[in-house]
């Protein structure tokens, strides 16, 4: 007799993201990025920080801010959330296949901060940070079976990769 066992996993992140200025971005979004088995999608909105600057906002009041102005579910999920432990920075580069079908991304130069300690933001005091690259593969459910001859021919070696879970490493030492 054998006994089968269907793996199943899931999981549910939320970040906030911003693109422009480190120190005092204009505008956010907060993201809710969800995981099954392989395949990953995200829930987000918008934020604006109008005059007010996030290097010199609480915790609290970046929250505040937060709740007001996303939907009600992302207002939900950030309200049953602990407190902020990790900002990750790093330079991305994008590329798309011909037929548009694959997108690809190339993260470089990542940096870890820790943010358990404060009261607000930790922007200026990093980890210290394994010099990686990581190049991740993107496409549609119904494209999945292109990913297998798209990455024959890239010599990088196939892992799962969190930069969350090796940022949480780098803070506690590991």
């Amino acid at each position: 007799m054998h006994s089968l066992t269907t793996r199943i996993s899931s999981r549910a992140k939320l970040r906030l993201r911003w693109y422009d200025d480190i120190v005092n971005p204009t505008k956010a979004t907060l993201e809710l990025k969800l995981r099954r088995n392989l395949f990953g999608w995200k829930v987000s909105d918008k934020v604006n920080f109008g005059q007010k600057k996030l290097s010199i906002m609480s915790w609290n009041e970046l929250g505040t801010l937060l709740k007001k102005q996303v939907n009600h579910d992302l207002a939900l999920h950030f309200a049953t959330s602990s407190l902020p432990i990790l900002m990750n920075r790093y330079k991305r580069d994008y590329f798309m296949s011909a037929d548009k079908n694959i997108r690809d991304t190339l993260d470089q130069n990542v940096q870890f901060f820790d943010q358990r300690m404060g009261c607000k933001m930790n922007k200026k005091f990093k980890n210290i940070s394994p010099d990686m690259m990581i190049m991740e593969v993107k496409v549609d459910a119904k494209n999945a079976h292109l990913v297998k001859n798209f990455t024959k021919s890239i010599y990088f070696p196939r892992t799962k990769n969190s930069k969350y879970v090796i940022g949480v490493c780098s803070i506690l030492g590991y």
